[in-house]
C-alpha cells in the first residue's frame, strides 16, 4: 500500500525527481552510486528513459543521457557528506541550454532524494534584467551632476543606482526619499504614485534646498522603475542670467535699428535716384540690395565733355558696406572735384587705392570696382577695373557683339601696392551702341542648379535695340521668373544701361 502512494505521489510531482545512494570508499568519501528511482518528469527533462539508467545497479559508467544532462552526482553528494543538511543549488546543462534549481537532502543510509525545477526562464529574466541594471548605470554614471536609481514600485526601495547617488548614500535596500531628498518621509512633489497610477512617464522641475533640480520618473520593468534627478541649478541660473542678456540685447537692437535706419537713409540718398539725360546718351539703373543695406554702388559723374560711371561691390551686406561704398563715392567724387582736366580711370582708381590705404582698414575688407571715362565728343569709352568678376556686355551699333574685360587684383590693404595693375583698355562707341554693365550678384544668382548669368546674354541682345529703362524693365521682369517671382537675390543686385544715341556723332 504504501509503494502504491509513493508511485502515485512520484507520478503527480510536477518537478523532476530522482531518488540514488552514495556509495563510499574505505574513508567514507562517495565513489560509485546507485540510482534507484527517477520519475517521468526527469525522463523528459533529461532525454532518457528509466531503463537505460539502470535502476538498482552499480553505476560504473555514466549513461550518455547523464553525461549529457551534465548533473554531478557524486560531488552534489560530497557537499551533503559535509553539511549534513539539505543543499540548494544551481545546475546549467550546456547541452539542454536550460537552468534548473536543484534541491537535495540526505538519509543516514545515504540514500539522496533531488528534486530539479526548470528555472531558465526566470535565470533568462535575471540575466536580462542584470545586464539592463548594468547599461542603465553605465548609461547614466557618464551623466553629469545626474542622480539615477531603479526603484521597486510603491515601496521606493532602491535596487540599483549610479556612482554619484551612491555618493549620497542611495545604495541599494535604502529608500531614495531618506538619502537623495534627506527626509524621513516621501518628498512632497513626488510624481512616483502619478507614475504608478497611469504607467505614463512623469516629468518635474523643482526647486528643492535652494537648488533647481529636474526629476524624471520612467518604466523599467513590471515591478521596477526608473527615477533620475540632474541638478540644473547652474544651467538654470545661466539661463536667467540669459534672458536678462537677451532683454539688454533687445533693447540694444532697437536701438542699432534706429540707427540702422539712418545708415539706411544715407546710402539711399548716396545712390541717384534716377540718372539725369546726358547729351549724346541715355542711362538706367536698378539697384537692389540682398539685404537692408547693401554692398554694391553705382554712379554716374559729369565731369566737362566726359562722363564717369562706375559700379563697385564691396566686402559687407550691413552697414560697414554702405560705409565703405560712402567712402568710394567721396574718393572718387573728391577726385573729380579737384582735378576735372585730368579725368583718367587709372588716375582715378590710383587715388581710390591710396585713399584707402591710408584709411588703414582691416584686410579681410577689399573694394571691387569696373570704372569707365565716356569722351561724349569722341564717343570714346576708356575703361578699367579693379577684381571686378563680371565683364560688361557691348552691343555694338554694326551688330557686332563683344564684351569689356578688365583685369586685376581688389583694392585691399593685403594686396601690395606693386601688384595692383590699372591698366586701360579704350573702344570707340558709335551711334545705336548699348552697354548693361552689372554686378556679380545678376549673374550669380542659382535657382535649382541654374545660374542667371547663362541666360542674361541672350535676354539683353535680343532687347538692346530698346530704351535704356525697357531694357532694365525686360531684365528685372526675366530675373524675377527665374528667381520663382522673387526680386531678392542672395547677393546685391546692381546694374547700369548705356546706350549711345542715333544722333551722336563722332
Amino acid at each position: 500500500m504504501g509503494k502504491c502512494r509513493y508511485t502515485r505521489l512520484r507520478k503527480r510531482l510536477s518537478d523532476a525527481f530522482v531518488c540514488y545512494q552514495l556509495l563510499g570508499d574505505d574513508k567514507g568519501q562517495p565513489r560509485n552510486l546507485i540510482f534507484h528511482d527517477l520519475n517521468p518528469v526527469f525522463e523528459e527533462m533529461a532525454g532518457i528513459k528509466k531503463k537505460e539508467v539502470g535502476i538498482g545497479q552499480v553505476i560504473t559508467k555514466m549513461p550518455a543521457g547523464l553525461v549529457q544532462f551534465g548533473f554531478d552526482w557524486l560531488g552534489a553528494g560530497a557537499r551533503l557528506s559535509e553539511t549534513g543538511e539539505p543543499l540548494i543549488l544551481g545546475h546549467y546543462s550546456a547541452a539542454l541550454n536550460r537552468w534548473y534549481e536543484v534541491k537535495i537532502c540526505k538519509d543516514e543510509h545515504g540514500y539522496c532524494g533531488a528534486i530539479f525545477r526548470d528555472i531558465s526562464r526566470r535565470k533568462k529574466e535575471e540575466n536580462k534584467q542584470k545586464e539592463a541594471f548594468c547599461l542603465m548605470t553605465a548609461l547614466l554614471d557618464n551623466i553629469p551632476n545626474c542622480f539615477a536609481m531603479i526603484l521597486e514600485k510603491h515601496t521606493r526601495r532602491i535596487v540599483a543606482s549610479n556612482r554619484t547617488a551612491q555618493k549620497r548614500g542611495a545604495v541599494p535596500g535604502r529608500y531614495c526619499f531618506r538619502t537623495i531628498g534627506e527626509r524621513d518621509d516621501p518628498c512632497p512633489f513626488c510624481r512616483a504614485p502619478g507614475f504608478w497610477a497611469s504607467g505614463q512617464k512623469q516629468h518635474i522641475r523643482v526647486k528643492y534646498n535652494n537648488r533647481w533640480y529636474e526629476g524624471t520618473w520612467a518604466p523599467f520593468t513590471e515591478d521596477l522603475y526608473v527615477h533620475y534627478i540632474i541638478d540644473i541649478n547652474d544651467h538654470v541660473l545661466a539661463e536667467q542670467k540669459a534672458k536678462a542678456y537677451t532683454k539688454k540685447l533687445e533693447q540694444l537692437y532697437h536701438r542699432l535699428e534706429e540707427k540702422m535706419e539712418k545708415v539706411k537713409e544715407m546710402h539711399k540718398r548716396a545712390l541717384l535716384p534716377e540718372i539725369p539725360p546726358f547729351k549724346g546718351c541715355s542711362l538706367a539703373a536698378h539697384y537692389q540690395p540682398a539685404q537692408r543695406l547693401g554692398g554694391d554702388f553705382y554712379d554716374v559723374i559729369k565731369a566737362g565733355p566726359k562722363l564717369v560711371l562706375y559700379l563697385s561691390d564691396v566686402s559687407g551686406h550691413g552697414p560697414e558696406g554702405a560705409l565703405l561704398s560712402m567712402f568710394v563715392k567721396e574718393a572718387i567724387n573728391s577726385y573729380v572735384s579737384l582735378k576735372p582736366d585730368a579725368i583718367h580711370p587709372e588716375r582715378i582708381l590710383r587715388h581710390l587705392c591710396r585713399q584707402y590705404l591710408r584709411e588703414n582698414y582691416p584686410e579681410d575688407y577689399f573694394i571691387c570696382i569696373f570704372l569707365a571715362v565716356l569722351d561724349l565728343p569722341a564717343m570714346e569709352l576708356s575703361y578699367t577695373g579693379a577684381g571686378f568678376q563680371t565683364s560688361p556686355l557691348v552691343q555694338m551699333s554694326c551688330g557686332k557683339r563683344l564684351q569689356l574685360i578688365s583685369e586685376g587684383l581688389p583694392i585691399s590693404n593685403c594686396v601690395p601696392d606693386a601688384l595692383m595693375d590699372f591698366t586701360v583698355k579704350r573702344i570707340a562707341l558709335t551711334p545705336g551702341t548699348t552697354i548693361f554693365f552689372n554686378t556679380d550678384g545678376l549673374v550669380e544668382q542659382e535657382v535649382e542648379g541654374a545660374y542667371y548669368g547663362d541666360r542674361l546674354p541672350n535676354l539683353f541682345f535680343q532687347n538692346c535695340h530698346l530704351p535704356p529703362e525697357a531694357i532694365a524693365r525686360a531684365v528685372n521682369e526675366d530675373f524675377r521668373k527665374f528667381n520663382k517671382g522673387c526680386p531678392f537675390g542672395d547677393d546685391d543686385i546692381t546694374f547700369v544701361v548705356l546706350k549711345i544715341d542715333h544722333r551722336a556723332s563722332g
